[in-house]
């Protein structure tokens, strides 16, 4: 009982322990913060990669059979990609990232992209996003309201 009064008042006056522990608490979550994001970056990875997710989520068994500079994976990952500047730009920075390049060379058009695109059944962000909660809630307990009914 002393000792939660003891430490109570550290933390309540702003004590220089109080100070030590709030920042190893900061960092000990945002560590635990970034390995969760990672290991949902990694579970939804496998899925973009999976021959079944591919395969239930393009228009015509004809599309993505042959290895172009943008394949399935390539489109889901640019359009999960908040785009901040013109479709054209951002396809550029795009590429250069994929393909880890220092110099400019435009590879993909903003309308080669758009056909691309409508290979892509939109119903694949839609099962994504689910994949995505249903990982949340099975590596997560979160608090849930109680209704007041």
């Amino acid at each position: 009982m002393l000792l939660s009064i003891a430490i109570n008042n550290l933390f309540s006056n702003g004590g220089k322990i109080c100070q030590i522990l709030s920042k190893k608490v900061q960092m000990l979550a945002r560590n635990l913060l970034c390995e969760v994001c990672a290991n949902l970056i990694d579970f939804l990875k496998k899925i973009i990669f999976s021959e079944k997710f591919l395969s239930s989520n393009k228009n015509s068994s004809r599309n993505f059979t042959r290895n172009r500079i943008l394949p399935f994976h390539h489109i889901i990952f640019f359009l999960m990609n908040l785009l901040k500047g013109s479709y054209q730009d951002e396809l550029d920075y795009f590429v250069k990232a994929i393909n880890h390049s220092e110099s400019f060379v435009r590879k993909v058009t903003k309308s080669a992209f758009c056909k691309a695109r409508k290979k892509l059944k939109f119903e694949a962000f839609t099962k994504l996003n689910m994949e995505a909660v249903n990982y949340f809630y099975d590596h997560f307990s979160p608090k849930k309201s109680m209704s007041l009914t």
